[in-house]
């Protein structure tokens, strides 16, 4: 993954960070936001870092963003700022970046800062745990990371309860199967309830349909406590390689954290689809809710979405409520 960070600087605290985080990053291209950059649209990973002095960025870091900020969106961002008035930090960020970004970003840090026209000798007043921490969310070292997958296939199973607890926390009432529906699927052949692991630690859950051309992704959620490390990328990397078109459906963006959402996928390899798509109702009593197909590496053929659009209606969806189970 190649990475961009740009820095601003006036005491030269966000320039000296910059170095130091440039060590631990690789294919990692610095530059002086004061000249010219590449284009940014070119890397996959972008870090900007500018100083803070009277509640406000330097100038040269607030145009780059105002000028990127829909690049920013697609991209995976983070944010770190040098600034000695360490409580009105939160209140400079909310200031200075825009609230898309704000939902958007991997990680936004204050490393600490100089104090103004004073010559630091050292770099004491460097926050080092929060560069640690910043590090490990921007590009968390994947020799660490132990990803692996647990096909759960009984609610019996001791994790059951867990792995439900999470998915009633991460999506609406209407978008959640009833508990009889959820139960009885696991018995098929075709639906995985995968759980998610870093070594012994639960991340996350992903709940997909494999077929023999295509796979679907009814419910994907990571645990929030662990979020931030690449636990989603990485499980729809790990989904690639079974070398299938992989499909999705996500809310309309018409919101922050709708926004928010698609552009993650789209970092990962998703294109949008432009076909009208209504997903079935969960209860009986509901309506259908209209929502955006996702698909990676590339967007579906019309008969594509139709073969797609028939399983949902007759397999996924065939069914649905206690009363029709056998």
């Amino acid at each position: 993954m190649k990475t961009l960070l740009l820095y601003a600087t006036k005491s030269g605290a966000a320039r000296e960070c910059a170095e130091l985080l440039a060590k631990e990053l690789t294919d990692c291209t610095v530059c002086d936001l004061r000249h010219a950059i590449p284009n940014p649209e070119l890397f996959d990973t972008i870090i900007v870092g500018s100083g803070i002095r009277f509640g406000k960025i330097y100038k040269p870091a607030a145009k780059f963003i105002q000028q990127y900020k829909n690049v920013l969106l697609t991209k995976s961002v983070s944010f770190y700022f040098c600034n000695c008035e360490t409580e009105t930090f939160q209140n400079a960020v909310e200031k200075n970046i825009p609230k898309e970004l704000l939902m958007h970003a991997d990680c936004i840090k204050s490393f600490g800062g100089k104090m103004p026209f004073k010559k630091a000798q050292n770099m004491n007043w460097l926050k080092t745990e929060n560069k640690d921490a910043f590090l490990k969310a921007v590009l968390p070292d994947k020799e660490k990371i132990k990803l692996n997958f647990k096909r759960l296939t009984s609610a019996e199973d001791a994790m059951y309860p867990a792995a439900m607890a999470l998915y009633a926390m991460s999506f609406p009432a209407h978008e959640q199967r009833e508990e009889a529906s959820q139960k009885k699927i696991l018995e098929c052949s075709q639906y995985h309830f995968d759980l998610i692991y870093d070594g012994n630690a639960f991340a996350g859950v992903i709940l997909y349909w494999e077929t023999e051309n295509f796979i679907y992704v009814e419910h994907f959620c990571i645990n929030p406590k662990m979020r931030n490390r690449r636990y989603g990328q990485r499980a729809l990397e790990w989904l690639g390689k079974k070398e299938k078109t992989i499909i999705l459906e996500i809310d309309p963006p018409s919101d922050d954290i709708s926004i928010h959402r698609k552009s993650f996928y789209e970092r990962c390899g998703f294109k949008e689809n432009a076909f009208s798509h209504v997903h079935p109702p969960y209860h009986k009593g509901n309506t259908g809710h209209e929502l955006v197909i996702m698909s990676s590496p590339g967007t579906l053929s019309p008969e594509g979405y139709e073969s797609f659009h028939s399983y949902l209606n007759h397999t996924v969806m065939n069914g649905l409520f206690p009363a029709d189970m056998p």
